[in-house]
């Protein structure tokens, strides 16, 4: 029996069917079924089921929501994704497979009530299943902010895809990156100078990737480093800083090579504290 408590009370009540997609839910209260938004309800966890919903006030709920849909008679579970803001963002959502690389199953860019889907054989890929949810937000060209750019994991296990009914997954942000970070950059000048910067270290950028094959980290840092440079550019950014690491300097040649082919000036930056581990790269020049 699935159970909820009202947003505004401490009230517990027993939910008998959920419409997501009418945003609905009968509920029994006081002996009386009624139905309820269900921006009203926080669903309870349960030592039987304690994954039936995610609560309504759960980072990104209200933005993104991602559904399961278990396909039983087919073997395989359909995942619905849909942005809510008014803010148009691009959607990322690969399965994670036991080999450490990244299928993608929904890419694209969506606008307010916008969305997509994708269906996973559970015969090709047995569950339990280990999902990456990035989104990285492309604001109208007058924000000045850089856009920022969110990661997720979410865990599907099998006893979810045995419900048979529709589910929405608990998102919950792991690792975030786009707000200015004002770390100082000495410059000949003397002068400190801040700006939005993105770290490429994996450990930093996705954790979640340290054991993967280094083809595989190298494929990633290169496609989060090219979305957040059109992103800064598209948000109106003058330069934004590239923290690629010394290492062999494969990263930071990529990234000169990138902003060849862009037109964009890019220069190492020496002085602390990145020591030539670190590049700016300028949108505008003159």
């Amino acid at each position: 029996m699935r159970r909820a408590r009202l947003l505004h009370s401490a009230e517990s009540v027993e939910v008998l069917h959920i419409d997501n997609q009418a945003r609905i839910a009968t509920i029994r209260r006081y002996g009386f079924e009624q139905s309820i938004s269900l921006e009203q309800l926080v669903m309870e966890a349960s030592e039987e089921n304690d994954c039936l919903l995610a609560p309504l006030s759960s980072p990104l709920n209200h933005e993104t929501e991602l559904e399961l849909h278990p396909r039983l008679l087919d073997h395989a579970a359909e995942l619905r994704l849909l942005h809510g803001s008014g803010t148009r963002c691009f959607y990322a959502l690969y399965l994670m497979t036991p080999q450490k690389t990244l299928m993608p199953l929904i890419r694209g860019l969506f606008g307010m009530g916008e969305g997509a889907s994708a269906i996973v054989d559970m015969s090709a890929y047995p569950p339990p299943w280990r999902l990456l949810l990035q989104r990285l937000d492309v604001p109208d060209s007058s924000v000045l902010e850089p856009p920022s750019l969110r990661t997720s994991e979410i865990t599907i296990r099998l006893s979810m895809l045995t419900r048979g009914e529709a589910q929405k997954l608990p998102i919950e942000v792991k690792s975030s990156y786009g707000a200015p970070e004002l770390i100082p950059s000495k410059e000949s000048t003397g002068t400190v100078k801040a700006g939005p910067q993105i770290d490429l270290h994996i450990e930093v950028l996705a954790p979640h990737l340290r054991t993967a094959s280094p083809e595989a980290i190298y494929a990633y840092q290169l496609s989060c480093m090219k979305r957040y440079l059109y992103a800064c550019e598209a948000a109106g950014q003058a330069s934004a800083i590239v923290i690629h690491g010394v290492g062999k300097k494969r990263l930071q040649a990529a990234l000169l090579d990138f902003c060849q082919e862009q037109g964009w000036k890019a220069e190492v930056l020496l002085m602390p504290p990145y020591l030539g581990g670190a590049s700016r790269v300028y949108f505008t020049l003159g």
